[in-house]
């Protein structure tokens, strides 16, 4: 997270993709600094933890465009849990519940057309 910080600490308007892990830092670094971040993309995104709990926050939910791609299946990360938590932190959320193989999203993220996706943002 350090690194995250030391990396983006000179710029804004940053459009942040992240996936489970990932995912997680993204959001952790949005409700630190949401006045540095334009939008987040999110794929299976890892945030039931006791870190990203509300109560941390003084400046809930954030208005911050989110789009999260999470398969129904993900046996790694609860979609349900992630995605109650994605709603208590942030008001203005996307979420595509996709049916792809596993939590990697690999045919998802094959299929996005990334450039139109981040142009429209």
């Amino acid at each position: 997270m350090n690194q995250l910080i030391e990396i983006l600490k000179n710029k804004d308007s940053w459009i942040i993709i992240g996936s489970s892990f990932g995912g997680l830092m993204a959001v952790l670094y949005t409700c630190l600094y949401p006045s540095k971040i334009k939008h987040l993309i999110l794929l299976a995104p890892y945030l039931a933890i006791p870190e990203l709990d509300p109560k941390n926050f003084s400046n809930l939910p954030l208005n911050i465009p989110i789009i999260i791609y999470h398969a129904r299946q993900d046996k790694i990360i609860s979609m349900k849990k992630s995605r109650a938590r994605a709603e208590q932190l942030f008001s203005n959320i996307t979420y595509h519940i996709i049916e792809d193989d596993n939590h990697k999203l690999q045919s998802t993220v094959q299929r996005i057309n990334w450039k139109e996706l981040i142009q429209h943002i």
